[in-house]
């Protein structure tokens, strides 16, 4: 899963629980709940595909996944309550910061998972006077706590090798599509509250914003468009040949290629089989590196 894909799917998780703390703000408005319906049932195929996608549970270490899942649950579900309380309270930008659901955790390598946790722990820690008594407690954050301990002392790694399957990749790409459409189609049905529930309308907004990306490590980002339409192209592959990984263009022509080492490689795009780019680049240390890449072919 790219950065790009997890701030997309976090932005999701953040909408879903807007929605459901604000329920009774378009309750009746049954073009609104149609929406929510279909935003939640393609939301839950993006979250599948992901985990089908990214996560084979069969692991190195079947302590360190049981650990995993236990803090994933843990992890997903205070944070979850967290969210509702800091958006009730209309903390927005501290409950932007939690990851709410299990596939944040259970799709991320076994470092940043804890990560993850241990950064949600500290956020509910420091801003314990908002959650309790009735939202977090002291109490769940040493379980909390105690759940990362184990996970991070377990030896081994629920991380696997394997062959990711071309057709599940696709697939999780591909959901992203329905889902960004609802998200567009509940920003605009949400003017109608821009003056009569100005709260829910500024809420509701800020839960549709992706989080800004923050790359530490070296990334290669590739957009596609074609010559002769100028529009973005989906479904090519683009792989580094020294770095020996690749990535497939979403249905915004994006492509993302992440921890690679910097340095001289060959960038090259296959699309149904066929060699549609190739082009020497040369990859900075520590950042993300862009190219915009025309396909003459298309």
């Amino acid at each position: 899963m790219t950065n790009r894909e997890q701030a997309q799917m976090t932005m999701f998780a953040a909408l879903k629980a807007e929605l459901v703390a604000s329920a009774a703000a378009f309750a009746g408005n049954q073009d609104y709940i149609d929406e929510v319906t279909l935003f939640n049932t393609n939301n839950g195929k993006n979250s599948d595909a992901a985990t089908a996608a990214h996560a084979d549970n069969s692991g190195f270490s079947a302590d360190k996944l049981a650990a995993k899942k236990e803090l994933t649950k843990m992890a997903s579900n205070m944070s979850g309550k967290a969210y509702v309380k800091f958006t009730n309270l209309n903390k927005i930008s501290l409950a932007s910061q939690l990851h709410v659901e299990p596939t944040d955790y259970s799709t991320a390598s076994d470092s940043q998972c804890a990560k993850l946790a241990q950064e949600a722990h500290k956020l509910m820690s420091d801003n314990i006077a908002d959650l309790t008594p009735n939202t977090i407690t002291a109490g769940m954050l040493t379980d909390l706590q105690g759940k990362i301990d184990t996970f991070t002392q377990k030896q081994g790694s629920s991380d696997t090798v394997h062959e990711v399957s071309p057709e599940m990749t696709r697939k999780f790409k591909d959901s992203f599509k329905p889902v960004m459409t609802n998200v567009d189609h509940l920003k605009l049905l949400t003017r109608d509250y821009e003056s009569s529930n100005p709260k829910f309308y500024a809420r509701l907004m800020a839960s549709t914003v992706i989080p800004v990306i923050n790359v530490h490590h070296t990334n290669v980002e590739v957009h596609a468009t074609a010559k002769s339409t100028g529009k973005p192209v989906e479904g090519i592959e683009f792989s580094l040949t020294r770095a020996n990984k690749s990535d497939i263009t979403d249905y915004k022509g994006n492509a993302e290629i992440e921890h690679v080492k910097s340095g001289e490689d060959v960038l090259t795009g296959k699309m149904n089989g066929n060699t549609v780019y190739t082009a020497h680049v040369k990859i900075k240390r520590g950042t993300l590196n862009h190219y915009d890449v025309v396909i003459d072919s298309i």
